[in-house]
């Protein structure tokens, strides 16, 4: 009986190496990639062995009462493992082939300020793995966007160019001045915006900064010219900047890298309001077996936000898993061997 467990424990542990080596080697290839071998037949049967094994190895160990450390380690193995295979694209069709179970696997929407919609487009491996289940999937339930923005790593950088190709680099921060020299006279950052709009209210034209209505970082300039003349003017980073005759300089602004990207969406069924919530990236917002995640965003204009929705089915089953398994090596790692450690003492 030993030498069967032993032989089981060996193949196990082998496949888990194989495991480990494709992850690492998924870890270093194109996210496309790494999903046509982890969705691949290959990786199926091989799913399907190591879970196979774990059951057999868990058969042999006989009554769990003796050695319980042993078996829950095993068995929060075969949770992670089923509860993996439950939520994979091929188990997915399964459910929509045989029990008519027509959940969403894995899709993404694009929506823009005030609009909701519940259809997705399905990803591309389980179209090509499920031809007729079409290119698009319905939800449950209806997402609305309320509002979108991004922000960035502050502050941006004015950049200053004189006729005799002398550079300048700038922290755009209200309130800094910064001197040129006698020949190209001195800049003042009066104002950044994140977002500069110039509406007109009662009849004249007034600069707002409004981070809810898209994206357009500008920073407002007064420039003191070597000749003695002001000259105040808005430079932005994604419209050209006109550089007037008695300039005598080239400005041009730049913000940092994005740091977050925010989502506020609403839940809609039954076309009432069921929750609202905010996603940002790797944040996800879960509501009803799904997961949904910031995917994407209109990095220029920020008119719409992508949202990917993904199915948690088996999440349950894996965070079961991972607590058997933790247990498991506490009972027979720690608790086991100081129980045995205290009988030995008593002899």
């Amino acid at each position: 009986m030993n030498k069967i467990i032993n032989v089981l424990i060996f193949l196990a542990t082998l496949l888990m190496v194989v495991l480990a080596g494709l992850a690492v080697l998924s870890a270093f290839s194109e996210p496309f990639r790494t999903q046509s071998i982890v969705n691949s037949t290959f990786f199926t049967f091989f799913w399907i062995a190591l879970v196979a094994i774990f059951l057999i190895s868990l058969f042999f160990l006989g009554n769990p009462i003796r050695n319980p450390g042993r078996f829950l380690l095993f068995a929060g193995i075969i949770c992670i493992l089923i509860g993996g295979i439950a939520g994979s694209t091929d188990a997915n069709i399964l459910l929509k082939k045989y029990l008519n179970i027509n959940k969403v696997h894995k899709g993404i929407m694009t929506l823009q300020r005030g609009q909701s919609q519940n259809i997705v487009l399905l990803e591309n491996l389980e179209i090509q793995k499920s031809p007729r289940s079409g290119t698009t999937g319905q939800l449950p339930f209806s997402i609305r966007l309320t509002g979108f923005h991004i922000d960035f790593y502050e502050p941006g950088i004015l950049y200053v160019e004189s006729p005799q190709k002398q550079m300048w680099q700038i922290d755009a921060k209200e309130g800094t001045v910064k001197d040129l020299g006698p020949e190209n006279g001195k800049i003042e950052i009066l104002k950044v915006f994140k977002n500069l709009q110039r509406p007109i209210e009662d009849g004249k034209i007034v600069a707002k900064d409004e981070p809810l209505e898209g994206i357009n970082p500008a920073v407002q300039i007064k420039y003191y010219t070597a000749a003695g003349s002001v000259i105040t003017k808005y430079i932005f980073e994604r419209i050209e900047n006109p550089v007037q005759p008695e300039d005598k300089i080239f400005v041009s602004y730049k913000t940092r890298p994005i740091k977050a990207v925010f989502s506020d969406i609403e839940i809609v069924t039954n076309g009432s309001v069921a929750v609202s919530g905010a996603i940002e990236i790797n944040k996800p917002f879960a509501y009803g077996g799904y997961n949904i995640y910031q995917f994407d965003f209109d990095g220029m204009a920020g008119q719409f936000s992508v949202l990917q929705v993904v199915s948690n089915t088996g999440l349950g089953i894996v965070y079961a898993g991972f607590g058997l398994l933790i247990t498991g090596t506490f009972w027979k790692f720690w608790f086991q061997a100081n129980t045995n450690k205290s009988r030995k003492s008593k002899i």
